[in-house]
């Protein structure tokens, strides 16, 4: 996709791998800047914590073969919440590390709900999907968030209209600290179970 290049300062066709530890947010909304539309949600829905991913391993004849992942402490908190992946006979996930790979980042960002929801803001040309941006001040009470104020950008519009333009952001919650930060949107990973292997 086009990606902003701050050495060329133009948007450019790229090839980029969404890092999943961030040490400091890329940019930060203060609350004269930003507006929650509507009350973030959290819901169990697409919580899993069991994984399976089936492979054709091409170190062993292309032998079909399976590996589970579980998540002990999102079990007790949800209960066992299955989720399965078959990759096709000419996938790139081919090998063992392959699937501890694919089966760990899938465990990561389902094992447990994340806060999601709308904010509006300046209008804001650079954002880029997967930008981390911390909420000044949070506007909402701290019994929803407690900690949490840092929140990755899952989606965004902009909108020029009669003179006025703006910013609309869908952020997920993230976790700088504990290097928690949900990559791929859950509906994402719940179309790749639902599709053949």
């Amino acid at each position: 996709r086009y990606r902003w290049d701050a050495g060329s300062a133009t948007f450019r066709l790229e090839l980029y791998d969404p890092q999943r530890t961030y040490t400091t947010p890329d940019f930060t909304l203060t609350t004269d800047i930003y507006r929650w539309t509507g009350t973030p949600k959290r819901s169990r829905q697409n919580v899993r914590n069991r994984v399976r991913i089936i492979y054709s391993d091409k170190d062993a004849g292309w032998q079909r073969k399976w590996k589970t992942y579980q998540d002990a402490a999102s079990q007790t908190a949800y209960g066992v919440r299955y989720c399965e992946i078959a990759e096709a006979s000419n996938a790139n996930i081919n090998t063992s590390t392959d699937a501890d790979d694919l089966g760990n980042i899938i465990l990561n960002d389902l094992r447990q709900p994340y806060w999601e929801g709308s904010v509006e803001c300046v209008f804001f040309p650079y954002v880029l999907l997967n930008d981390v941006v911390r909420l000044n001040a949070s506007t909402l009470p701290t019994r929803l968030f407690q900690s949490i104020k840092e929140f990755a950008v899952n989606g965004f519009k902009h909108s020029l209209e009669g003179g006025k333009a703006h910013t609309t952001l869908e952020v997920v919650e993230v976790d700088l600290a504990l290097n928690k930060f949900r990559a791929v949107p859950a509906p994402w990973w719940m179309r790749r179970e639902a599709r053949p292997g």
